[in-house]
């Protein structure tokens, strides 16, 4: 599982950002630490100890990494499941409900300096850099995933190496900002759990963060690799708002290859303050997302998020609506 980092290593990464200038508040380390704190609690909770939280500054004030690499993994990739991308219409970039933007179309591009990207079309907050600037919503790009990322994942990993992934970043010009977010990693091994009745050792991966100085919300990550012809949708008990007034508990998401030689479905959701979820900024930071849900072609359902596991695992935990979404969108 990822390293958690300890209170002062937050607080110290934090310290130098708190006197940047920011278009509309200032970085509050205590505050941001107190939300770390209060999600990381409730998540490890429902997993029983398992997954672990690490909270990081990444100019976002800050970003709230909640990534789980679990499971003993056996097969290698030629067991997987067909996994194609599932686009939702032609655009780039689709707005599921008011304020809730995703990822469908991401455009493969080469910067000046040759680094291969690939450009998410949706742009986030991101501290720049550039003379006479400060916070800015940037062009939000995927990378390769380098080796001392994997290194500092695989130091505390007890299944196989993982050997790939994604980072995160932003672009300034032409050029990649001077900061690295979150990272998604998996390894080429990956496979379904070993143990039926131990749902919890599902290979799952999501990263994600809140940006107070705007009230928005960020979330990704990478489609467990049994699952065939996979729906990604996301959960949330007190539910999204759509454009007529009307409330749905979920969201499908579009899927996209990793770049480079896309050995994994990715997924990357973008909630704004139309949809009213707190941001650490109010003293807690409030989850868009309760769940994110795996649907196969094959009546495969899995997990991850506020609770990670099987529908029966799980289902009690989240509530009367979530049955619903379950037979919506569960049928083989």
């Amino acid at each position: 599982m990822n390293r958690t980092m300890s209170d002062d290593e937050v607080l110290l990464a934090l310290r130098p950002l708190q006197d940047a200038p920011s278009p509309s508040m200032a970085v509050d380390a205590d505050a941001t630490l107190r939300a770390g704190r209060s999600r990381r609690t409730r998540r490890t909770a429902v997993r029983g100890g398992i997954a672990s939280l690490a909270v990081a500054a990444a100019g976002l004030g800050a970003i709230e990494l909640a990534g789980v690499e679990l499971g003993f993994l056996g097969p290698a990739a030629s067991e997987h499941a067909t996994q194609p991308a599932r686009h939702l219409g032609d655009a780039a970039v689709v707005e599921l409900a008011p304020g809730v933007l995703a990822a469908n179309r991401p455009v493969e591009r080469v910067l000046a300096d040759g680094t291969e990207v690939l450009d998410l079309g949706i742009t986030t907050l991101n501290f720049s850099l550039l003379p006479g600037t400060s916070w800015s919503e940037l062009p939000t790009v995927l990378v390769p995933v380098k080796a001392d990322v994997l290194a500092e994942h695989n130091a505390s990993n007890f299944g196989p190496d993982f050997d790939a992934g994604v980072t995160q970043r932003n672009l300034v010009g032409d050029e990649l900002g001077p900061f690295a977010n979150w990272s998604i990693v998996w390894s080429s091994r990956e496979s379904p759990r070993l143990v039926e009745d131990s749902p919890e050792w599902l290979a799952l991966g999501e990263s994600g963060g809140s940006y107070a100085d705007v009230d928005t919300h960020v979330h990704a990550g990478k489609v467990p690799p049994w699952i065939p012809d996979p729906r990604v949708v996301v959960f949330s008990g007190r539910g999204y708002t759509a454009a007529d007034g009307a409330v749905t508990h979920a969201l499908e998401l579009p899927t996209f290859a990793s770049p480079g030689l896309g050995e994994r479905l990715l997924y990357f959701v973008k909630i704004g303050p139309e949809q009213g979820f707190a941001t650490p900024a109010s003293g807690e930071s409030e989850l868009p997302i309760d769940a994110t849900v795996y649907f196969g072609s094959d009546g495969e359902v899995a997990i991850a998020g506020g609770c990670s596991g099987t529908v029966e695992r799980c289902g009690p935990f989240l509530g009367p609506h979530f049955a619903d979404v379950v037979e919506e969108f569960g049928a083989p």
